[in-house]
């Protein structure tokens, strides 16, 4: 199954993804279907993402609104896909502010837009601080993204963006082992991944794995997840991806849908 179907885009799309353990992966796999099905697509960020992560694009460095769009607007006449962001400083690029990605909406008929409204550091789960996540209120959708190899480990900063904001949402010690239930109460909680979400809901719990038993025990722990949130979650989630490998090898591994 592709990406895109599992998210369930059908039309043009304002894609904000949020949460840790696999956001760019999602984002790259993503842009990469849409670059070969020769969809066009503008990629940015509310936050920061590494220069690196987007060079493939020549991104448009700018400042000043309409410049950037007018730049925006060229790049996708011509190779189909954009990159804008404000700056670059210390290997990294700044993002647009998100009243710039409301607007840019007013400018959008037949393209998709994609942010990353979320940073973690590296780490493989996360829960936000205030301020966080950066989703423009235009978004349709909002896709929180939580990493299945965190199970297992130790919740401390080796794992954990944040560890203090996490312990009092799933109710556990530094140090205490990560269990499926923990990644339900951090979808679920109203200060978990998705404060401030704006549009449908969507989980994805990425993972790694290719041997056949550890697919089978991360398929038995989203299950486990899926299970949860059925039942506590109100419709507030309308469906749960599972997917497979990191960057651009990101792939569908299962799909579950609100009953």
């Amino acid at each position: 199954m592709r990406l895109s179907e599992a998210l369930g885009i059908v039309s043009p799309t304002v894609l904000s993804v949020v949460g840790a353990g696999g956001k760019t992966s999602l984002l790259m796999a993503l842009s990469d279907q849409w670059e070969a099905e020769r969809i066009p697509y503008v990629l940015t960020t509310t936050t920061r993402m590494a220069y690196e992560q987007v060079e493939h694009l020549a991104p448009i460095v700018e400042e000043e609104f309409h410049s950037g769009l007018q730049k925006a607007l060229s790049d996708l006449g011509r190779f189909g896909r954009a990159g804008w962001f404000r700056s670059v400083k210390d290997g990294k690029v700044q993002g647009i502010p998100p009243e710039w990605v409301d607007r840019l909406c007013d400018y959008r008929c037949s393209w998709h837009l994609l942010i990353e409204a979320d940073g973690a550091a590296g780490r493989l789960l996360k829960a936000p601080a205030a301020h966080e996540p950066v989703v423009p209120m235009r978004s349709d959708v909002t896709v929180g993204v939580l990493h299945l190899d965190a199970i297992g480990c130790p919740l401390d900063t080796t794992i954990v963006h944040r560890p203090g904001l996490v312990r009092p949402i799933v109710g556990k010690p530094n140090g205490a082992l990560i269990e499926p239930e923990d990644l339900a109460k951090l979808a679920l909680h109203r200060k978990g991944i998705f404060q401030g979400a704006a549009g449908k809901k969507i989980l994805l719990l990425s993972g790694g794995v290719t041997d056949p038993a550890g697919d089978t025990m991360q398929r038995q722990w989203t299950e486990a997840i899926v299970d949860r949130l059925w039942k506590d979650g109100n419709g507030r989630i309308e469906r749960v991806i599972r997917t497979k490998g990191y960057g651009r090898e990101m792939r569908v591994s299962r799909l579950y849908r609100q009953p």
